[in-house]
Formats: C-alpha cells, structure tokens, sequence
C-alpha cells in the first residue's frame, strides 16, 4: 500500500507515509545466529528519499527541509504510541546515497537542538558499517558531546574520526606569475571536504562591483558519467537555471593549466554545485542558480575542473561562500632565480 501511494504521488521525494509494525517478532543475532530466547520489538518503516535515484537533483535545501519533516514525524509517531526506547540507524545513507555528516546533522538539530530526546529514555544508534566506517565516523562526530560511543557490543573509548582527511586524489598545482594578478582579484583559499575531495577557490571583483567565485577541483568521474542524462526540474522544488559563458573571467588560479574545455552538460554541472552546496562550501540564496565550468589540466597533468559562482548579479546577493580568503599578495609561486658570475 505504501509503495502504491508513493508511485501514484511520483514525487521526487516520495512522501511522509510511514508504517507502524507493533510485534516484530526477532530471532536472531546481528551475527545471523538463532537467539536462545526471541523477543519482540516494534518498527517503523520510512524510508528516506533517494539521492541515487529519483531525488538526484533535488537541493540540499530541499533534501534538508524533507529529511528533518520526516524525523519530526517520526518521532512523533513513536512519542504518540508510548515508546519510550528508540534503535535508529544512518538512514538514508546506503544505497540510497545520502552523506552520513549531513544525516547525522538532521538527527541531531531534532533530538537536540529541538529536544525531541525528552520524549524517550534511551536512544541508540545502531552503525552497521564496513571499510572506511564513514557512517559510524560521522554519527560519532556530530553526537561525541552527547552520548556515549560504543563499539563491538560495549562502551569504550574509541577515536571518533581521524585526526586527518584521507584522499584518493591529487593536490591541486598552480603555476603562474605574479604579473597575472589584478585589482580586481581579491583572495584564494584551499582545503578538503571531509570525503576527502582537495579544492581551491579565488574570488574576484569585478569592475561594475559584482563579485563572483571559481571551485577548483579533481574531475570526479561519477559525475561525469552524468553527461546526457536529462535534468528533470519538475523534479525539484527550486528553479534552476545555469548560465554558462564562453569565456575565462578574473581567474587566475588557472593561468599556465591546459585548457579542456567549456562543460555545457547541465547534469555534469547540477551535480558539481550541488556537491558544493552539500559540503557547506556555497549556498544560494535564491532561486535562480547559476554556474559554468570549464575543464583544465594543471602543471603536474592532473586533470580539474573550474566552476564559476557568480555571487552578486546587479548588486543583488544570489550565492554566498563561508570560506575565508587570503590575499593573492601573501602567495608565492615558484621563480627561477638567475645569477651571472
């Protein structure tokens, strides 16, 4: 019944309905063994909507709002119902894609920040995670000051995360001249996202006072895999709308890089902004998004991609970005020192 009412609704984010199942009969393990004496326990059936499937281009705004409405419901279902225990777990955060920080983020701006937690004894969230542990890593991460982490069926102390960000691709190399930066070329920044992406960014100002913002980052192959397919807007709830321009700006990271290429594929863009957005690195503060992106190769011939914000338009604020930003005077590329003797 509910997968019927989600399909006739064909909403990007299905819907709120949930399942109630009181006397869940349980007979085994998490080792898969029979238990000597099985218990019941009552669940919850919601799922979370699909970030590998038909809530791909929805926003993190959107996503966010959707996520925490379903918690909130969640939550009130089981308070309303008189259950007073609660094993949640990193919903959403498998097959159907969603990041586990920003999944952990929702958890906890409700049970605490909105102090659902009153309304039950025990919470417990239950990571069934393998490899690198990223789920178990960001729950840990984001309720380290609220809880007690557990592993392997006792309470221990455990290293919650790394004392570093681990990455599978290259840093970005620059290479240009010092005579390459203008007035109008403000300040750069770098570092990693916590799925261990390295990106540097610039921002410039533009004569007319409109000020706009690059992303340098590694090609990411899934989301280039995602040139052709159709970027369905009826299936957001925000308007998209990407402009794309023929030429370099103020740039100046990229000076001295091979150039590759506008990308004019709206679904390769969509994806890298909204990988952007997700990562706290940009936020729109409209509805009208706007982007382009050109491909490069840098001095080392590792391959990049440039994506250009544009944060005001006309003097009106459309995009933000939190990072902070070093003047192009402090950095210092490599010169070759000549001397005669």
């Amino acid at each position: 019944e509910m997968y019927n009412y989600n399909n006739r609704r064909k909403n990007a984010c299905d819907s709120d309905y949930m399942i109630l199942s009181p006397h869940v009969c349980v007979f085994r393990d998490l080792h898969d063994d029979f238990l000597d004496e099985p218990f019941l326990t009552s669940v919850i059936t919601i799922p979370a909507p699909n970030r590998n499937g038909a809530a791909r281009e929805v926003s993190p705004a959107v996503m966010s709002r959707v996520m925490k409405s379903r918690l909130r419901k969640m939550f009130a279902v089981a308070a309303a119902h008189g259950y007073s225990s609660l094993v949640l777990g990193a919903w959403g955060c498998g097959a159907f894609g969603h990041d586990p920080y920003n999944v952990a983020k929702y958890f906890y701006d409700i049970l605490m920040d909105e102090e659902y937690h009153k309304y039950f004894r025990t919470i417990a969230f239950a990571i069934i995670d393998r490899g690198e542990k990223k789920n178990f890593h960001a729950f840990a991460d984001v309720f380290q000051n609220v809880g007690t982490i557990c592993t392997n069926d006792t309470s221990e102390t455990v290293t919650l995360v790394p004392g570093f960000y681990q990455t599978n691709h290259p840093f970005i190399t620059y290479n240009f001249s010092q005579e390459n930066i203008s007035p109008e070329n403000k300040g750069y920044s770098y570092g990693t996202t916590k799925n261990g992406i390295p990106f540097m960014a610039e921002i410039w100002e533009q004569t007319d006072g409109d000020r706009a913002v690059a992303f340098y980052l590694p090609v990411i192959e899934d989301f280039m895999k995602l040139e052709g397919v159709p970027l369905a807007n009826e299936a957001t709830d925000t308007k998209t709308f990407f402009v794309q321009k023929p030429v370099k700006a103020f740039h100046a990271l990229c000076v001295g890089m091979a150039d590759g290429g506008m990308v004019d594929d709206l679904s390769v863009l969509f994806a890298y902004v909204r990988f952007l957005e997700e990562y706290n690195l940009l936020a729109f503060s409209t509805d009208l998004q706007n982007a382009y992106a050109f491909l490069l190769t840098d001095v080392t011939g590792h391959d990049l991609i440039a994506i250009t914000i544009s944060l005001t338009i006309e003097g009106e604020t459309v995009a933000s970005t939190p990072l902070s930003w070093i003047p192009f005077h402090h950095l210092s590329p490599k010169r070759t020192h000549l001397r005669l003797v």
